[in-house]
């Protein structure tokens, strides 16, 4: 029995022998006749160190360049030039129908198709890429009660790394332009896509990784793509990440951010933010403590004395995996202003957060503002305008969520959240407000038809049980509220 061991750069195959001792060892294929050599090698031919070899060192067919299951140059997969240069090509379309039984709502139909490109020069297997380039646009139509067609610019931006600081490929980095940023794991204080300038790394073998960036922000349309118009608010922030922190698989972020915001008619705002977050596990059981302290100035453009601003937000994840089943859990708490008549706001609100917790758009108060809260978020501001406003009552919930792997092709989510008001009276309405908003409940369900990320259809909703405070929110509508989707996520 022959065996193939290795094929050498020159062309050379090295022949070992196997059973058979009658046949002689051959170092180079031109000393052995043709027909001893195994029909695929002789048809072999040298190729590009991106084409794939079987183990039998035959070519591996390419596919259509509309197959993203295999290796296609629109994938990143294999170069377009020499043996560096890669384009990637994403088109994701999101065609989403909801429906709620809160008042006169009509079921709503929303299509978001986005298509983005990027280009990236370096083999990033092992090592940072040399440069990129990237932008993306979307489209969303909507109909139902909020008639909407809009198509914008998501981001355009360029990436550089200045350098390698360790032979392990620690390095420095810039990106600018329209870009996203998440300044920490979750998007509790800032997680949006504007105008900037991001400078960043990493160091000690990629355990500590660091950022600092500055966004000029720009209006958002009205599907929450971006103009160029200036929003006349600043925004900086700096990060310091620490993997395996206090224990091995246990990720914290340790961050500062500045908000220099006057866009509000009314009234000035320099907002900074000190905290950390985690992201991580200690031992089995996932562990995710927060902490943020808000302070700074609101300064009103009229003859009214200036604020300062004190609050405080903190709260704990925890989940713990048991074979196909993973229990969660959750306490989240916002201080609120009891007095919005005094010289200090101690209300949290964030710079932008944008989460996805405790059932994201299947959550009645996440997914939605009917108890002052914005779309992805749970800070209950009740913004006037897009400033933050540290006026306002704060937030305690408590969330015990289970998840749970069906099948291979099938996932389960499922939530439980209490919400409740920290300093309700502040909102000064007659007869007082209760803190207590309510109970609810929701579900998703996810199924991957083919075992990827390519095809998803997911179907989820759930169901809100107002409590004193939020009936009177709801126009003292006492009835249970449910809401539904269905989500076909396709992805190439």
């Amino acid at each position: 029995m022959i065996v193939l061991l290795s094929l050498l750069s020159t062309g050379s195959i090295v022949w070992a022998q196997g059973q058979d001792n009658s046949r002689p060892t051959y170092t180079d294929p031109r000393q052995k006749p043709a027909s001893w050599l195994p029909s695929p090698v002789r048809r072999f031919a040298r190729v590009s160190r991106w084409q794939m070899i079987d183990a039998y060192g035959i070519q591996v067919p390419r596919k259509s360049i509309l197959d993203p299951y295999n290796q296609n140059p629109l994938k990143g997969d294999m170069p377009i030039v020499g043996n560096n240069l890669f384009m990637v090509w994403t088109l994701l379309t999101i065609p989403t129908v909801t429906a709620s039984s809160q008042g006169n709502t009509t079921p709503q139909s929303n299509n978001k198709i986005i298509t983005a490109l990027e280009f990236f020069h370096g083999a990033t297997v092992f090592k940072p890429k040399d440069w990129s380039i990237k932008s993306s646009f979307q489209s969303v139509v909507n109909r139902g009660n909020n008639q909407l067609n809009d198509i914008a610019l998501l981001d355009l931006f360029g990436e550089v790394k200045l350098g390698d600081i360790s032979p392990w490929y620690d390095f420095i980095a810039t990106r600018g332009g329209i870009q996203p940023f998440n300044s920490d794991f979750n998007g509790f204080i800032f997680k949006d896509i504007n105008l900037g300038v991001h400078l960043f790394g990493e160091m000690q073998q990629n355990r500590y990784q660091w950022s600092m960036a500055y966004f000029n922000q720009r209006k958002k349309s009205p599907g929450k793509g971006l103009t160029f118009d200036a929003a006349d608010q600043q925004v900086g922030i700096a990060n310091w990440i620490i993997e395996d922190f206090i224990n091995p698989g246990f990720n914290t972020v340790f961050s500062f951010h500045l908000n220099r915001d006057r866009s509000n008619p009314l009234q000035d705002l320099d907002a900074y933010y000190l905290g950390f977050a985690s992201d991580g596990r200690l031992g089995r059981m996932e562990f995710n403590p927060s902490l943020y302290y808000a302070f700074g100035t609101i300064s009103p453009k009229t003859s009214l004395s200036n604020s300062s601003i004190s609050a405080l937000f903190g709260g704990l994840e925890w989940a713990y995996p048991r074979n196909f089943l993973t229990y969660r859990g959750a306490v989240f708490l916002a201080s609120g202003d009891s007095d919005p008549e005094d010289d200090t706001a101690t209300g949290f609100d964030s710079v932008f957060d944008n989460i996805n917790l405790f059932g994201g758009v299947n959550s009645f108060v996440v997914g939605g503002n009917d108890f002052l809260t914005r779309n992805n978020s749970f800070f209950p501001a009740g913004r006037s305008t897009n400033q933050a406003n540290f006026v306002n009552p704060g937030v305690l919930l408590v969330n015990a969520g289970l998840d749970a792997v069906l099948t291979p092709k099938t996932f389960l989510e499922s939530n439980y959240t209490m919400w409740r008001f920290m300093k309700a009276s502040m909102l000064d309405l007659n007869p007082p407000l209760s803190n207590a908003i309510g109970h609810e409940l929701n579900m998703a369900l996810a199924y991957r038809p083919f075992l990827n990320e390519n095809i998803v259809i997911k179907a989820g909703g759930g169901i809100f049980f107002p409590l004193s405070g939020g009936k009177q929110l709801l126009m003292n509508n006492d009835e249970p509220i449910v809401n539904g989707n269905l989500t076909l996520l396709m992805l190439f």
